[in-house]
């Protein structure tokens, strides 16, 4: 798809030898998973996705290839890219259970992302510096202090996100 390799892997195994093959050499494959209904035989998403992990690489999209299977599309985990909950948890299992490989294990520690982090307001506003009244105004006025973290670390990542300094001015 796309220039992209795919790959049918009938069982967890396959898929674990195509990773250990290739893991290193390609920038994406696109899995081809079929529906449990299905009568062909296939790795289960939730296998894929933990033998994917071992290896440093993670899902994304998948699109629809007919009535019984879809693509699901692996590539390489970016080095500072965050980890879901689901993902930190399937990591310390496989971790516990001596599954990772060294491209798959985290870096020293869990990048940030939903639960990392300040857990305050105040916390994130001495983290990542002074904020505009708009953005205090709008977290301050957030039911729950959690609502209020997250309002304020939405604000600060988007006005930081903005290309120029007069965007960054306007948000």
């Amino acid at each position: 798809m796309n220039g992209e390799p795919t790959l049918h892997a009938r069982t967890a195994a396959d898929w674990c030898v195509w990773l250990d093959e290739h893991a290193a050499l390609q920038r994406a494959v696109w899995l081809i998973t079929y529906h449990k209904r299905s009568p062909t035989p296939s790795i289960l998403v939730p296998e894929a996705v933990e033998q994917a992990l071992c290896f440093g690489w993670i899902d994304s999209h998948a699109r629809k290839r007919d009535a019984e299977s879809f693509y699901l599309r692996f590539t390489p985990r970016r080095p500072r890219s965050n980890w879901s909950q689901v993902n930190r948890a399937r990591a310390e299992k496989l971790i516990a259970a001596g599954l990772m490989r060294p491209a798959g294990q985290p870096r020293s520690t869990w990048p940030s992302g939903p639960g990392a982090g300040p857990r305050t307001a105040r916390a994130l506003i001495r983290r990542e510096g002074p904020i505009s009244p708009r953005i205090w105004s709008t977290s301050r006025s957030a039911p729950p202090a959690s609502t209020r973290t997250a309002v304020v670390s939405c604000s600060l990542r988007c006005t930081r996100s903005a290309s120029s300094p007069t965007s960054r001015v306007c948000r």
